[in-house]
């Protein structure tokens, strides 16, 4: 998975990172789950999350679940550029239906963005 910290001061200068025509080639690599450390909390409100994924041809797709063990504290998640859902909570694991977003026979991107709105915006 690739991932991009936001660093504080360049919120509000927010772009679709969500969106197909994003180019992540430069994205750092990192394995989920990912813990940053405390510092780390302080200096990144936003980070974005991106998975490619291909679903085989002919492959019914009635339900489908992203699972997450926790993030916080508002994460959004969008499929091949489509929002699939908000969830609200400090650090909690919850699951999200996304099946009727996915793409049989073609590569889907999961974009995902966890914003930090309950950190510190300031160095402990």
């Amino acid at each position: 998975m690739e991932v991009q910290p936001i660093p504080k001061e360049e919120l509000g200068k927010d772009i679709d990172r969500f969106s197909q025509a994003v180019d992540d080639s430069a994205w750092k690599d990192v394995d989920i789950p990912l813990y940053l450390p405390s510092g780390e909390l302080t200096r990144y409100v936003d980070s974005w999350y991106r998975k490619k994924v291909d679903i085989p041809a002919g492959r019914p797709l009635q339900s489908a679940a992203l699972v997450f063990g926790g993030a916080g504290y508002e994460t959004s998640v969008w499929i091949n550029g489509q929002s699939a859902g908000i969830h609200n909570g400090p650090w909690l694991g919850f699951e999200m239906e996304v099946g009727k977003f996915l793409k049989p026979g073609a590569e889907n991107l999961i974009a995902i963005r966890c914003r930090n709105t309950g950190v510190a915006l300031y160095d402990l």
